[in-house]
């Protein structure tokens, strides 16, 4: 069953994911204390705002004339599911240095980052040449920012482990 949506509606959406992405990552460079991986957490937010940014840019062009798109995966549904996981998972009050917290949010950011692969590259498909490259570019990074987080994940397993070093 193909799943329709207007452009702007799915642009606007990815935003507001690219948007909380963004608080998500600055909360968790706040509570990193120092950490180097503050500084990640500190680029990633920054990239993910310019994402934000740009997302905004493209649904204000497709406002004017609006498109319906198909889709194969209801793909309002899946980034509506990752707002909401980024919302409800910013952790401003957990201190990210804590590994309990810092493991639950380098998980919930790489399932995030790997829906916003998903979901941007289904955008790009749909999109018309116009928008390829924008969107190539945001999948690039997102990739970038998946690679980047699940090397903290496995810095912080290694750490884990007994006997590892401090």
């Amino acid at each position: 069953m193909p799943y329709t949506f207007a452009s702007s509606q799915i642009l606007l959406l990815a935003a507001e994911v690219e948007l909380a992405s963004a608080a998500f990552y600055r909360n968790l460079s706040a509570a990193s204390d120092g950490l180097p991986a503050g500084a990640v957490f500190a680029t990633l937010s920054g990239q993910e705002a310019a994402h934000e940014r740009s997302f905004r840019a493209m649904a204000k062009t497709f406002k004017a004339r609006d498109v319906v798109h198909e889709y194969s995966i209801d793909l309002y549904a899946d980034m509506k599911h990752t707002l909401e996981n980024l919302k409800s998972q910013a952790f401003p009050e957990k201190p990210a240095d804590k590994p309990q917290g810092l493991e639950e949010a380098l998980l919930v950011a790489l399932a995030a980052e790997e829906s916003a692969v998903t979901a941007y590259t289904h955008m790009r498909d749909a999109f018309s040449a116009d928008y390829e490259a924008v969107l190539d570019g945001i999948i690039h990074v997102e990739n970038d920012h998946y690679r980047m987080v699940r090397g903290l994940k496995e810095r912080l397993d290694i750490l884990a482990r007994p006997g590892a070093p401090e």
